[in-house]
């Protein structure tokens, strides 16, 4: 019993301490903001250096999809160490969390598709 009540204490901290961590490389934003923002978090103002790189750890970060400037959509959980990188005109996520960020981009596209979206964020 007293062993059960050790790793529930362990796990809680560690849940606790918990961040996720995203990185990436957009040569097309350099010395600009963006905000990371969505579920209970504030927004997050993050900032990219000359060469268009960012990092930053998250925390107190519950799963879910944020909203991450020109990149849309994103879903990160608690220690996702996720890297986004602009290709061409297409981001390309690697590390954890890719496969649900593919995704939820290609759900997205889809989705626009089907309802026609415009352009203009005006739903037909």
């Amino acid at each position: 019993m007293i062993k059960r009540s050790i790793i529930a204490v362990a796990l809680c901290l560690w849940m606790g301490n918990a961040k996720a961590q995203l990185s990436g490389t957009i040569p097309g934003i350099a010395d600009s903001v963006w905000t990371i923002q969505g579920n209970d978090l504030p927004p997050i103002a993050i900032t990219m250096d000359k060469s268009g790189n960012f990092n930053i750890s998250i925390k107190g970060l519950t799963p879910g999809v944020y909203e991450f400037g020109k990149v849309g959509l994103i879903y990160l959980e608690p220690d996702y160490k996720l890297n986004i990188s602009e290709q061409g005109k297409k981001y390309q996520f690697t590390g954890d969390g890719k496969l649900e960020n593919d995704a939820l981009r290609n759900m997205n596209n889809q989705l626009n598709q089907f309802l026609g979206n415009p352009g203009y964020d005006l739903w037909h």
